[in-house]
């Protein structure tokens, strides 16, 4: 934790990461070596059974940019404070085991600061694999959707039905004008479906306002654990919104996610609160009709039952998990073989290249950056490997 002082001009001081971390304190002292010399915010909601280390704890304090909350209450309550944490201007979500690149984070931060219209900006998404016991890194384009993404119109109706009828899972990880963050994730109520709670972010950010895409690579998605369900009620396995949203158990549910959407944007789209639920209920009705193929399709189907992925084994994962999305990417992840895939970038030497030939603008300072998290994902895993650390267990 030496040296707290970021570099003079990284571009970043307007900007808040939101870390939502669920017993994974090992990869969050790795998230936290990662962005301490950097001049963003970083607020951590740690739901963990216990807090991480004193000696962790008490170097944090110290540190003017980073803030961590142990707090053991549920998914929505811990986004809640965090939102009321945020003090910049933008913020962004991250899981702890995972990456935003600078450079990304940059061009998504110019984008909005040029485009007063434009309430969030996603750029596009690499996944990193490990190769010789995590000594190197490979990378993989996902979420090809996101390419040229945009959802553009001065009618909230038009907006959802541009964001709904071919669901882009954008707005999760995108960086958001900090109002729009808090009304989103800051409203997520404790769902027994974590992929409800994915799909009511996305909505409060459709109706609030335009969306947009950068070219630049900005998140980095491990595959470091398998993908788990993180609600509650997901213990039997993953609850897709398709299942949800016509399932009479969870009527009460549906009720609480239709009005609380509504209350969040109502005002702001100068809506009374019955017109709001009517333009929710009938984006809901859209998002089933035109994408339950893709989810009923996603895990085998155990008997007797439909829609829902198979049991699910270990202990939950972190929030960071929660965008069904990324189960969705990992289906198409998997189903592409070959390096002859426009997809596989390879090492970090050839990723200027073949993400360029793809696409993608890939500034020096991206390769830079990619080269960083190579090192420090390397160097983790040694640590982790020989000394078996398990802070959890810590205190």
């Amino acid at each position: 934790m030496d040296g707290f002082v970021p570099p003079e001009e990284d571009g970043l001081a307007d900007l808040t990461v939101v870390v939502p971390s669920y017993r994974r304190q090992d990869y969050l002292l790795r998230l936290i070596r990662y962005w301490a010399r950097r001049s963003a915010s970083v607020v951590i909601v740690d739901g963990s059974d216990v807090s991480l280390p004193d000696r962790v704890t008490s170097a944090l304090i110290k540190h003017p940019r980073i803030t961590y909350i142990h707090d053991n209450g549920s998914m929505s309550t811990r986004l809640r404070l965090a939102g009321r944490m945020i003090t910049t201007p933008y913020a962004v979500m991250l899981g702890d085991d995972e990456f935003h690149l600078p450079s990304g984070l940059r061009v998504a931060l110019s984008t909005l600061a040029e485009d007063p219209e434009a309430i969030g900006c996603m750029g596009q998404v690499v996944s990193f694999l490990p190769a010789g016991g995590f000594r190197r890194l490979t990378f993989h384009r996902t979420y090809r959707s996101m390419g040229g993404f945009s959802v553009r119109s001065a009618d909230p109706e038009e907006r959802f039905r541009l964001a709904f009828r071919d669901y882009t899972m954008a707005t999760c990880y995108a960086v958001l004008r900090t109002p729009v963050w808090r009304r989103s994730w800051g409203s997520v109520e404790d769902y027994d479906s974590g992929h409800a709670a994915e799909v009511h972010q996305a909505m409060v950010v459709h109706l609030l306002g335009d969306f947009v895409s950068s070219d630049a690579i900005q998140w980095l998605r491990s595959v470091e654990h398998p993908i788990q369900p993180v609600a509650e009620g997901e213990k039997e396995g993953m609850v897709w919104f398709p299942e949800w949203w016509a399932g009479p158990e969870f009527a009460e549910q549906r009720s609480l996610f239709v009005a609380t959407i509504s209350n969040s944007t109502a005002e702001g789209l100068g809506l009374d609160a019955d017109g709001c639920a009517e333009v929710v209920r009938t984006a809901a009705e859209v998002f089933v009709k035109c994408n339950h193929r893709l989810y009923e399709d996603l895990d085998p189907v155990p008997e007797g039952r439909t829609w829902r992925g198979s049991a699910a084994s270990g202990l939950r994962s972190l929030l960071g998990a929660l965008p069904a999305g990324v189960t969705v990417g990992a289906k198409r992840l998997r189903q592409a073989s070959g390096r002859s895939t426009p997809g596989d970038y390879g090492p970090v030497a050839t990723v200027l290249r073949r993400a360029t030939a793809d696409g993608l603008v890939v500034p020096a300072e991206a390769i830079d950056e990619l080269s960083e998290v190579e090192d420090l994902v390397a160097r983790f895993h040694d640590l982790r490997g020989a000394v078996g650390l398990r802070l959890g267990a810590q205190k």
